[in-house]
Protein backbone atom coordinates (compact mmCIF):
# COMPACT_ATOMS: atom_id res chain seq x y z
CA UNK A 1 0.00 0.00 0.00
CA UNK A 2 2.73 2.55 0.90
CA UNK A 3 4.42 2.24 -3.06
CA UNK A 4 1.13 2.42 -4.82
CA UNK A 5 1.11 5.54 -7.00
CA UNK A 6 -1.47 8.29 -5.67
CA UNK A 7 -4.04 8.65 -8.56
CA UNK A 8 -6.20 11.83 -8.32
CA UNK A 9 -9.18 12.33 -10.37
CA UNK A 10 -10.66 15.41 -11.61
CA UNK A 11 -14.42 15.49 -11.60
CA UNK A 12 -16.33 16.30 -14.51
CA UNK A 13 -17.59 19.51 -13.35
CA UNK A 14 -14.38 20.38 -12.59
CA UNK A 15 -12.82 20.41 -15.72
CA UNK A 16 -13.95 23.19 -18.08
CA UNK A 17 -12.87 25.44 -14.89
CA UNK A 18 -8.91 23.56 -15.58
CA UNK A 19 -9.13 23.45 -18.92
CA UNK A 20 -10.19 27.15 -19.35
CA UNK A 21 -7.39 28.86 -16.65
CA UNK A 22 -4.81 27.68 -18.79
CA UNK A 23 -5.92 28.69 -21.96
CA UNK A 24 -7.18 31.79 -20.84
CA UNK A 25 -4.25 33.11 -18.59
CA UNK A 26 -0.71 31.46 -19.15
CA UNK A 27 -0.61 32.83 -22.70
CA UNK A 28 -1.06 36.72 -21.45
CA UNK A 29 1.73 36.19 -18.70
CA UNK A 30 5.51 36.36 -19.13
CA UNK A 31 6.82 33.48 -16.73
CA UNK A 32 8.80 35.11 -14.03
CA UNK A 33 12.82 35.34 -14.49
CA UNK A 34 15.05 33.41 -11.72
CA UNK A 35 18.54 34.89 -11.13
CA UNK A 36 20.81 33.38 -8.68
CA UNK A 37 20.97 35.28 -5.63
CA UNK A 38 18.27 37.80 -6.48
CA UNK A 39 14.80 38.05 -5.48
CA UNK A 40 11.38 36.69 -7.30
CA UNK A 41 10.03 39.79 -9.55
CA UNK A 42 6.38 39.33 -10.37
CA UNK A 43 5.32 38.92 -13.82
CA UNK A 44 4.56 42.01 -16.10
CA UNK A 45 1.33 42.61 -17.48
CA UNK A 46 0.70 41.73 -20.91
CA UNK A 47 -2.16 44.33 -20.71
CA UNK A 48 -2.29 48.10 -19.03
CA UNK A 49 -4.63 48.23 -16.18
CA UNK A 50 -8.27 49.22 -16.76
CA UNK A 51 -9.09 52.02 -14.81
CA UNK A 52 -12.91 53.14 -15.83
CA UNK A 53 -16.04 53.06 -14.36
CA UNK A 54 -17.66 50.05 -16.45
CA UNK A 55 -21.38 50.49 -15.41
CA UNK A 56 -20.81 53.80 -17.59
CA UNK A 57 -19.60 52.65 -20.43
CA UNK A 58 -21.53 51.60 -23.44
CA UNK A 59 -21.42 47.87 -25.03
CA UNK A 60 -19.49 49.72 -27.81
CA UNK A 61 -17.00 51.22 -25.33
CA UNK A 62 -16.43 48.29 -23.56
CA UNK A 63 -15.86 45.96 -27.09
CA UNK A 64 -13.34 49.30 -27.88
CA UNK A 65 -11.52 48.02 -24.60
CA UNK A 66 -11.00 44.45 -25.78
CA UNK A 67 -13.62 43.74 -22.81
CA UNK A 68 -17.21 42.12 -23.18
CA UNK A 69 -20.13 41.87 -20.19
CA UNK A 70 -20.76 38.94 -18.54
CA UNK A 71 -24.04 36.59 -19.35
CA UNK A 72 -26.97 38.35 -17.42
CA UNK A 73 -29.10 35.55 -16.56
CA UNK A 74 -28.31 31.69 -16.76
CA UNK A 75 -30.16 31.58 -20.26
CA UNK A 76 -27.78 33.84 -21.71
CA UNK A 77 -24.80 31.92 -20.02
CA UNK A 78 -26.10 28.41 -21.71
CA UNK A 79 -26.65 29.88 -25.42
CA UNK A 80 -22.27 31.01 -25.17
CA UNK A 81 -21.43 27.80 -23.43
CA UNK A 82 -23.23 25.95 -25.98
CA UNK A 83 -21.01 27.93 -28.68
CA UNK A 84 -17.66 27.36 -27.48
CA UNK A 85 -15.01 25.26 -28.78
CA UNK A 86 -12.83 24.78 -25.69
CA UNK A 87 -16.25 23.14 -23.62
CA UNK A 88 -17.28 20.68 -26.20
CA UNK A 89 -13.55 19.62 -26.61
CA UNK A 90 -13.38 18.98 -22.61
CA UNK A 91 -17.15 17.64 -21.89
CA UNK A 92 -17.80 15.97 -25.28
CA UNK A 93 -20.21 16.11 -27.29
CA UNK A 94 -22.95 13.77 -24.78
CA UNK A 95 -21.68 15.52 -21.16
CA UNK A 96 -22.04 19.14 -22.76
CA UNK A 97 -25.44 18.41 -24.30
CA UNK A 98 -26.65 16.89 -20.85
CA UNK A 99 -25.40 19.26 -18.85
CA UNK A 100 -26.94 22.17 -21.08
CA UNK A 101 -30.56 20.02 -20.92
CA UNK A 102 -29.53 20.26 -17.24
CA UNK A 103 -29.44 24.08 -17.28
CA UNK A 104 -32.29 25.23 -19.26
CA UNK A 105 -34.47 23.15 -17.42
CA UNK A 106 -32.78 24.67 -13.86
CA UNK A 107 -33.51 28.22 -15.94
CA UNK A 108 -37.28 27.32 -16.16
CA UNK A 109 -37.64 25.99 -13.17
CA UNK A 110 -36.17 29.31 -11.63
CA UNK A 111 -39.13 30.92 -14.09
CA UNK A 112 -41.98 28.82 -12.06
CA UNK A 113 -40.92 29.91 -8.49
CA UNK A 114 -42.55 32.50 -6.51
CA UNK A 115 -40.47 33.60 -4.32
CA UNK A 116 -40.63 35.73 -0.76
CA UNK A 117 -39.91 39.11 -2.49
CA UNK A 118 -42.91 38.97 -5.32
CA UNK A 119 -45.26 37.62 -2.13
CA UNK A 120 -44.62 41.00 -0.63
CA UNK A 121 -44.14 42.93 -3.29
CA UNK A 122 -47.39 42.28 -5.32
CA UNK A 123 -49.29 40.28 -2.62
CA UNK A 124 -50.03 43.71 -1.21
CA UNK A 125 -51.17 44.92 -4.52
CA UNK A 126 -54.46 42.97 -4.84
Amino acid sequence: MKNQPRVTTIPRAEAPCRARGPCAVLPRLDPPRRRRGRRWTPPRRAWPPFDRDLYALSDEDIRAHGGRRLPRNLLEATEILKGDPLAAEVLGPVMLDSFLRYKVDEWERYHQTVTDWEVNEYLRLY
